[in-house]
């Protein structure tokens, strides 16, 4: 049952990307902490995802997402018997809508947050079955947008404000880099492959420089033009996390596994100066936290291979995907199917993941439904 653990737990989690509540990309793992010995992973997935949609006015919005690349690594090795350590690297967050040429007013609307995080973790063994494990992680964040004037004039007439726009808005930040810390514990009982884990992830605060620049168009006649531009502070803190998860055997080579994931993401606002100066509203916030929930069946074929599937989801009414041109889904379901080969010290899976993005329809958004993404991705691993 070791072997089926170590070929299948984490096979679906880290071989698919998720599109998840708010920003959340890669879900921040810490799996590696519980592998046995010295061991090396690599991850990397390409997700592509198929979303368009009705603008406000009535037009086909065509595409309105961009493809994108995740990249993971870690490193897991043992001071004794007691006391682990390990290295972890990934893109925990990030956001890439692309609105192509169309007749729509979201036309030429597109964003990029990128973001890299270093987390350093230690773990510690105690009688019973129960360990700790808590550490540091660093982040990395770079951003930059542009909205359409268009999006932003009829934004301007849905709330009923005077002001209207001549150009379109663009923002360009510098890199930030932020820490946190780790803590969390879990249970686990070899002989039957159980593990429970429960770990937070501390919110971390980020401050960017901001360049912006809009012209804003007189709100009566007569008045002048007025160009906004300039390079200003910009805060955002990424929020705090918890991850439960666990896994059990349920019959002979057949491994059981799952998890929720909260993160506060109702906290999360990012509101530069000259665009909360002409729109008074936050470029990106989210009405409600994220709540995402995954369960999984993992299975051992022979001494060489092994396979899963998961299905993840996360429900409507805690989808802060919700209510953004940014993010023109709400809620989703996920099914991921995963295949590992496993032969002396050498391990590799591959999977692929189907996305279901829930429908958001919400005034002065427009009708964005029928939507989805598909994912693959593949994940090496070395016992050292």
């Amino acid at each position: 049952m070791k072997r089926t653990t170590a070929m299948v737990a984490a096979l679906a989690v880290t071989t698919t990307a998720a599109i998840a509540g708010g920003q959340d990309r890669s879900g921040q793992p810490i799996s590696i902490i519980f592998e046995e010995g010295r061991y090396l992973q690599f991850s990397g997935s390409f997700t592509n995802p198929d979303v368009t949609g009705i603008d406000p006015t009535n037009q086909a919005t065509g595409s309105a997402a961009d493809s994108y690349i995740a990249i993971g690594a870690g490193y897991k090795a043992d001071f004794n018997e007691n006391l682990s350590y390990a290295v972890i690297l990934d893109e925990p967050y990030g956001a890439n809508p692309l609105y192509g040429p169309s007749g729509s007013i979201y036309s030429g609307t597109q964003a990029n947050i990128d973001s890299f995080a270093l987390t350093g973790l230690l773990r510690y063994k105690m009688d019973g079955g129960f360990s700790v494990h808590g550490g540091v992680s660093l982040q990395q964040i770079s951003a930059d947008a542009t909205i359409s004037r268009n999006a932003l004039n009829a934004a301007a007439v849905g709330a009923g404000v005077a002001t209207r726009y001549a150009s379109n808005y663009t923002i360009d930040t510098d890199t930030s880099q932020g820490a946190g810390y780790v803590l969390g514990a879990a249970f686990e009982k070899p002989e039957i492959a159980l593990r429970v884990s429960l770990t937070y992830h501390s919110s971390v605060d980020h401050e960017v420089d901001a360049t912006e620049a809009v012209t804003v168009l007189p709100a009566g006649a007569g008045g002048a033009v007025v160009n906004l531009a300039g390079t200003n502070k910009a805060k955002a803190k990424y929020p705090e996390a918890v991850n439960l998860e666990f896994q059990t055997g349920i019959m002979a080579d057949t491994l059981l596994f799952g998890s929720v994931r909260w993160a506060n993401w109702s906290e999360y606002e990012l509101r530069p100066t000259i665009y909360n100066q002409a729109t008074r509203n936050p470029i990106v916030s989210y009405a409600n936290d994220g709540l995402d929930y995954a369960i999984g069946v993992g299975r051992r074929f022979n001494d060489n291979w092994a396979g899963s599937f998961r299905v993840s989801w996360q429900p409507e009414e805690n989808g802060a995907t919700g209510g953004s041109v940014f993010a023109p889904a709400n809620g989703r379901t996920g099914y991921a199917i995963g295949v590992e080969y496993s032969k002396d010290n050498l391990e590799i899976g591959t999977g692929i993941q189907y996305t279901d993005l829930g429908d958001a329809n919400r005034a002065g958004l427009g009708n964005f439904s029928g939507n989805s993404a598909l994912s693959v991705g593949v994940r090496v691993g070395i016992k050292l």
